[in-house]
């Protein structure tokens, strides 16, 4: 049997070579494009790309070779090791319970399990091989023809083909059910060791209650565990299915791709002898299975904070292996660590709220001399708008007049500053277009405000937009809502406005409940005469205050007629909220003052993705927009 800590950094020395071909392909291929490049003659261009083309192969032969002994060797080194470990922790228990012990295996017994694993292992290589030929052919070709054409020039065509590189990686297609599934070098490596190793430690375990007539396995148990694995970690079965009193093992579905020690699957089983004491209370299993994380006031169970921070490393990774592959290529790398840099931060942040601790081994990438591409901090700065030449409609209010985009850069500079957000950056991912919010030269009034951002807007989904952009209206910036698509989607996220939330110097209060209207009013409880707020909860958003005789009032700016304030009674929360008394599962509502958000960089930074040129204003089927 092998704990799961064991199992979690079991391939990480196998994966740092694999990590190193991966980076040496993706260099000595960025070298090579950047050579072919600059050939304008289309015959000359046509002899040396497929010249060039035949020395990767040539090269990439000799990479291979060189990796492979220490591929082998490392193979070895790590299944004798796993299996001796194995063998050590089962005899503990066949010796407190018969008196008697397994041997470990030899090598000679692990002979067919080792040479299986490099065979997956050396397949894994072959396909590198093949898809880095035709990506090479097919990236080659495009730099020439972007050059040609004139619609790029050099460093530009150079730059966009290791960007191409890199964000591709060296993948390898597997087939999990049938179905083929594309994996990086480093992912599909990790799945075959780990799973390899515990399989192969599960059949000595099972081998060896064969041979002392043992019956009974406890399955391991690990926090962050997957929900379908959750309800047997850390139980006894019977292998058989004879013994009655406990569940046959076949509940946990060994041998199959989604049980226990299947893909990427951390448990795995000790023998079990009647009256032996066992690994873990019922309390310690309870709490491993409810264990939660908090991040950006946004509540997730262990598993899914886990999978947060994958994703996260996979960034980082990402970002080396760009900036490292544009190093190679001679072009400017500043802007791929900018973004390691953010993410490095983000994963900083991530570990700081949830405690979840950072793996540094699934940040790492393969170098020659072992040192990692160094991630900075970016510089925010301001892009002009793209002037636009369509005209005004007939309904729209005269348009307040905007500062210069100097003007508008030193306004920013005042507001309270805060890293990048996530949301941002699922913004430049997504590539949602932006058009910069400039600063008005005179700040426009409420009802001038509320004049120009209220419609019968029908698009779902746009009540939080449609109050972010009243926010940077009443902090100064002429931003315009009625945008749909990924934008109106990142913004109608309840996790963007919570983590808005969070930014520098915003005041906000969240309350997580499956009751929203008693959300509602334990919300509005902190509403202060004179101040302005963000109020989601149920499935709307909108602008809430309290005046003086103790009202509170919500603004209306979707409506066909009728805008402006309305007052709260007591159907509110239930019709235009559509808050339910009772959910299955709880909700995070939130409140953020309004004044504070607009004093925010980072939030009037992300106003230029949901800023709308009235031109490609969308308002729904029956919508309409002033």
């Amino acid at each position: 049997m092998l704990p799961p800590r064991y199992l979690d950094g079991l391939s990480d020395e196998i994966i740092e070579i694999y990590s190193q071909l991966e980076s040496d392909i993706l260099q000595d291929m960025a070298r090579r494009i950047a050579r072919v490049g600059k050939i304008t003659d289309m015959t000359k261009w046509q002899a040396q790309m497929l010249a060039e083309a035949g020395g990767l192969k040539k090269n990439i032969s000799r990479v291979l070779a060189k990796y492979d002994k220490a591929i082998v060797k490392q193979v070895k080194d790590t299944f004798t090791e796993a299996l001796e470990t194995s063998a050590k922790n089962d005899n503990r228990i066949f010796k407190a319970a018969t008196g008697r012990t397994v041997s470990a295996p030899n090598a000679q017994q692990m002979l067919a399990t080792i040479q299986k694993c490099h065979s997956d292992l050396s397949r894994l290589t072959l396909t590198t091989a093949a898809t880095t030929q035709t990506q090479f052919v097919r990236e080659a070709n495009r730099v020439y023809m972007n050059i040609q054409s004139g619609a790029f020039d050099y460093d530009t065509a150079m730059k966009d083909a290791a960007d191409e590189l890199a964000k591709r990686g060296i993948t390898t297609v597997q087939y999990e059910n049938g179905r083929p599934v594309t994996r990086s070098i480093e992912s599909a490596v990790r799945m075959n060791i780990l799973t390899s190793v515990n399989q192969t430690a599960a059949n000595q375990t099972l081998n060896n209650c064969e041979e002392l007539d043992c019956d009974l396995v406890e399955t391991s148990a690990h926090i962050g565990a997957r929900p379908e694995h959750e309800e047997w970690q850390g139980q006894i079965f019977s292998r058989s299915g004879n013994n009655k009193k406990y569940r046959p093992f076949s509940v946990c579905e060994l041998g199959s791709v989604t049980g226990i020690c299947g893909i990427n699957c951390k448990h795995s089983f000790y023998p079990y002898f009647e009256g032996m004491a066992e690994h873990y209370t019922e309390k310690e299993l309870d709490e491993m299975a409810s264990e939660e994380v908090n991040f950006n006031g946004q509540k997730m169970t262990r598993y899914e904070g886990e999978q947060k921070l994958r994703g996260i490393e996979r960034n980082i990774r990402h970002y080396k292996r760009q900036a490292l592959t544009e190093e190679a290529a001679g072009v400017d790398n500043t802007k791929a660590r900018r973004k390691l840099g953010e993410w490095q931060a983000a994963a900083r942040d991530f570990t700081q709220q949830t405690g979840i601790e950072r793996d540094r081994a699934r940040e790492y990438i393969g170098t020659k001399t072992g040192k990692q591409p160094r991630g900075i901090e970016p510089r925010q700065t301001l892009q002009p708008p793209t002037p636009t030449t369509t005209a005004t409609p007939a309904a729209a209010v005269n348009p307040p007049s905007v500062a210069t985009v100097q003007a508008t850069q030193e306004k920013l500079n005042t507001l309270v500053d805060n890293p990048k957000s996530q949301a941002r950056e699922y913004a430049e991912l997504l590539k949602i277009d932006s058009r910069p919010a400039l600063a008005f030269e005179k700040q426009p009034t409420e009802s001038d405000i509320i004049a120009r951002l209220a419609g019968g807007d029908k698009t779902t989904g746009s009540c939080s937009s449609v109050a972010n952009a009243y926010i940077a209206n009443k902090g100064g910036f002429d931003v315009l809502d009625f945008r749909g698509g990924k934008s109106l989607e990142l913004f109608a996220s309840r996790s963007t406005s919570l983590e808005m939330a969070k930014f520098n110097g915003v005041e906000s209060y969240t309350v997580t409940e499956t009751n929203q209207i008693k959300a509602g009013y334990e919300l509005l409880n902190h509403l202060e005469v004179g101040k302005e707020y963000k109020l989601g909860v149920g499935r709307h958003a909108a602008i809430v205050r309290k005046l003086k005789d103790g009202k509170r009032q919500y603004l209306e700016m979707q409506s066909s007629g009728g805008n402006g304030w309305k007052n709260f009674d007591e159907s509110t929360f239930k019709d235009r909220f559509a808050c339910k008394i009772r959910r299955k599962y709880y909700q995070t509502a939130y409140l953020i003052e309004l004044e504070s958000l607009s004093k925010s960089r980072e939030f009037i930074e992300l106003m230029q993705y949901l800023n709308t040129a009235e031109s490609a204003q969308i308002k729904g089927i029956g919508g309409w927009a002033k």
